[in-house]
């Protein structure tokens, strides 16, 4: 990961995850609450989910944290809250 993360690499990876042109319009507005959020937890790039194989511990750690981001954005709480619990963002409640 070089650089720092942006919206256009949060869009970037958004379509690379298979998500439609419409639903990633719907979420443009929570771009930038992302990024800022990715950088308060020390994240500097956005990974480029093409190189998945090739990830570092610290690309998958920020891989969690954007899909923790777009399930909690779906309303898809069961796995966001799996997702929580991996990223660390509160204690483990099995």
């Amino acid at each position: 990961m070089e650089g720092l993360a942006s919206q256009d690499d949060l869009v970037r990876y958004l379509r690379q995850s298979g998500l439609v042109p419409q639903s990633v319009d719907a979420i443009l507005p929570d771009l930038a609450r992302w990024e800022r959020r990715l950088r308060k937890r020390g994240y500097t790039a956005v990974p480029d989910l093409r190189l998945m194989r090739n990830w570092s511990l610290e690309e998958v750690r920020c891989g969690n944290e954007i899909a923790l981001f777009l399930n909690q954005a779906a309303k898809n709480q069961p796995t966001a809250h799996v997702l929580r619990n991996l990223v660390g963002v509160r204690q483990h409640k099995p």
